[in-house]
């Protein structure tokens, strides 16, 4: 007997189980609760977030779907994060992972969500809608780069102190600066610990004659993965710093979003590798909303031209865009389109890089290249 249908709490021993057999070896020593303690902590529930499959009252295939909110300026957008997808071995090749995806884009849709992510491979995951997009920023810093930067900025002076969960002082600082960027994924303070240790990464607090002036976090392979500090101007000191203390030759930032200006600035005016990268793997289910905030923050970042273009995205909305003196209307519309593009390729030309290398951006109106592609981009820690 097959069953499909979500999971309930008390599936979540078994469904843990088989998905930390999919994923890990006994040899790893890894598990889905130490990995993604945000998710699976003992002291996180979220098994009702997965949809399972069942074989004569096993589970044998699970995908996750995990909500969170979004603010981009004045605005708050919904997204869904599918992740821990997962068919045991024995029953692999009967379309259960089609299935479950289905059933999770369905909802997406149904439940009027602004945006998806996951990662995960290109063409495995275009079948469901989800293509590379957003954009990020990879940077490598090194030991040479500071060297010759040391009459400009200083390199010492900094301490960087492991942060753990009984440091609430810390945590508190370092979650209300989060929290004050113009564009940040809502994290409850509850989980924010949690979320910054998830894939293994170690939260960082920055701190200058004892004070807190920022935090960072750093990925199994000692990559900066997420970097805020009160005062951005202490940047390049900061990096110099790390270097001089952690004996590393380099340090790589990414991914990195292109709307923090003054971060992408000082990284591409002194970092030895500067790259520009697609940020994860989106689907845009409500383009007017996420059009109209991400347009409204560009303007905010530099000067949009006027116009209007109306554009159909077949299976989604026919979108009317349009902007005056810097104000941006996006609105759903039934009139004729000046360009009709299918959903993969209008989440790749209005957020992804392909936007500027591509024939897609060149069937733009001179007025709207200036408009795309937009700086959407979903950080790593709060990934599923």
């Amino acid at each position: 007997m097959i069953e499909i249908r979500k999971a309930r709490t008390e599936d979540r021993e078994e469904l843990m189980a088989m998905a930390n057999r999919v994923f890990f070896t006994p040899e790893e020593g890894h598990c889905f609760e130490t990995k993604i303690p945000k998710l699976y902590d003992p002291q996180v529930d979220t098994t009702g977030s997965h949809y399972i499959v069942q074989e004569n009252g096993h589970i044998v295939a699970a995908v996750g779907a995990f909500d969170s909110q979004m603010k981009v300026g004045d605005h708050l957008l919904s997204a869904r994060g599918i992740g821990t997808v997962s068919v045991a071995p024995e029953a692999r090749s009967r379309g259960y992972m089609k299935k479950l995806m289905a059933l999770a884009v369905e909802d997406m849709e149904r439940d009027g969500i602004d945006l998806g992510y996951l990662s995960g491979r290109r063409q495995r995951y275009e079948y469901f809608s989800f293509t590379p997009s957003g954009l990020a920023a990879r940077f490598v810093y090194t030991i040479h780069n500071a060297r010759h930067l040391a009459g400009q900025f200083p390199t010492g002076g900094y301490l960087f102190r492991m942060v753990t969960e009984e440091r609430t002082a810390l945590l508190d600082q370092m979650a209300a600066l989060h929290d004050s960027r113009q564009v940040h994924v809502c994290r409850s303070r509850e989980l924010f610990y949690k979320i910054l240790c998830s894939w293994y990464f170690r939260p960082l607090a920055i701190l200058r004659d004892g004070q807190f002036v920022g935090y960072m976090t750093l990925d199994a392979e000692q990559r900066i993965s997420e970097i805020e500090l009160v005062d951005m101007e202490e940047l390049i000191p900061v990096l110099n710093c790390y270097l001089e203390v952690s004996g590393q030759q380099e340090v790589t930032l990414e991914p990195l979003p292109l709307y923090d200006t003054r971060k992408i600035e000082l990284l591409s005016r002194y970092a030895e590798v500067v790259e520009l990268v697609n940020n994860d793997n989106l689907s845009v289910f409500r383009y007017d909303r996420v059009l109209q905030a991400f347009m409204e923050l560009k303007g905010r970042l530099q000067t949009l031209a006027d116009g209007e273009l109306t554009v159909a995205i077949e299976g989604r909305q026919t979108v009317s865009i349009s902007v005056k003196d810097q104000q941006v209307s996006v609105a759903v519309t039934n009139q004729q389109p000046d360009l009709t593009l299918s959903h993969l390729e209008a989440v790749q030309l209005f957020f992804g890089v392909s936007s500027a290398m591509g024939s897609l951006g060149f069937q733009l109106p001179v007025f709207a290249r200036s408009w795309f592609p937009l700086p959407l981009f979903y950080p790593r820690p709060d990934n599923v």
